[in-house]
């Protein structure tokens, strides 16, 4: 099998952990600037979250750009760095790993920002300086607060009313669009389209969608098979030249009381009739969900490696407001 070897580790957190991490690195000791170890169950052990693609890792973070000191940064260190002999990890299906391993030294990390992986140095960070954060958040804010969206806004007493309304989010990101060239999303993690995903162009075993796959990869059920179904249907008008035009349907259960009828960007959906009927019942309630079924093309699907069932649609079309936008709109739009 033709296994990608991961060379890095993930971990996000904020602009006002940076200098914590500049002095202390990553630990996961609770003592420090920068309370990231963490305590989990059943064992209590302490460990740090990481991921093994920078997407997955942002998405665990959080954070928002339109508050300066919540501002989301990413760091990355080399697996060899950690040590086979201290690297204990366990793979969960949100595609997490913990780690349990020494302390990591600042001079390991690297930080993500304008676009650029780059040694983390040492010492005060001088771009938090209150001025440079203001215009930050000055900036963000012009760019997203809209007149149409601020008209909107007022229109609802509570701003979860106005949230809602918006879109129905889950409580962790979908895989989406991601224009990185393909070769470095290759070899540093990232989310692939199915058309790509469908081509080879991916970082899963060579037999993972062959006819024993459903076996070893554990998608033989009902919603798996749905799901490999579709999939295999792109591959073979792939190999077969009569790839355009091909579309695939896909399924999403929302709250039966939000009035959204058509997918939006960054919506999680399955290929699978079964899965997201299985989803709402079990999330909203027998009789309590919607369910909308929508005709979409293979390169407005992404994934991200973790379970075929679960897909995220991106267009690439659409800019995307966090519940932390949205807040402020609302806050803006009613003078709060």
């Amino acid at each position: 099998m033709n296994l990608h070897v991961v060379k890095y580790l993930y971990h996000n957190s904020s602009a006002r952990n940076l200098d914590s991490i500049k002095k202390e690195g990553l630990s996961n000791k609770y003592d420090g600037g920068y309370n990231h170890g963490n305590k989990d169950i059943p064992d209590e052990k302490p460990r740090i979250y990481f991921a093994e693609d920078i997407k997955r890792a942002t998405s665990f973070g959080g954070g928002s750009n339109t508050i300066p000191e919540l501002r989301p940064l990413t760091f990355r260190v080399k697996k060899s760095v950690l040590g086979g002999d201290i690297y204990k990890a366990e793979k969960l299906s949100g595609g997490e790993t913990w780690y349990f391993g020494k302390d990591i030294k600042p001079s390991d990390l690297e930080v993500f920002e304008n676009g650029k992986w780059k040694k983390l140095s040492t010492g005060k960070s001088s771009e938090l300086s209150k001025s440079q954060l203001e215009e930050i958040w000055n900036k963000a804010n012009k760019k997203v607060v809209t007149d149409p969206l601020l008209d909107e806004a007022k229109k609802y007493k509570n701003v979860e009313d106005f949230i809602k309304t918006k879109t129905f989010r889950d409580g962790h990101v979908s895989p989406g669009f991601d224009d990185t060239p393909l070769k470095k999303r290759l070899e540093d993690g990232g989310d692939f389209n199915m058309k790509e995903v469908a081509s080879g162009k991916r970082n899963q075993p060579k037999d993972y969608f062959d006819p024993i796959g459903k076996r070893y990869y554990m998608y033989d059920d009902v919603a798996g098979m749905e799901s490999y179904t579709a999939i295999n249907n792109i591959i073979r008008a792939i190999k077969s030249g009569n790839l355009k035009g091909q579309t695939v349907t896909v399924y999403r259960t929302i709250p039966k009381e939000i009035k959204v009828t058509k997918l939006v960007d960054r919506d999680w959906v399955s290929p699978s009739k079964t899965y997201a009927i299985n989803h709402g019942e079990s999330r909203f309630g027998k009789g309590e969900y919607k369910l909308i079924k929508q005709e979409v093309k293979p390169e407005e699907l992404w994934w991200d490696g973790n379970d075929i069932r679960e897909w995220g649609y991106d267009t690439g079309k659409t800019k995307q407001l966090s519940r932390y936008e949205l807040i402020a709109i609302w806050n803006k739009a009613n003078k709060k």
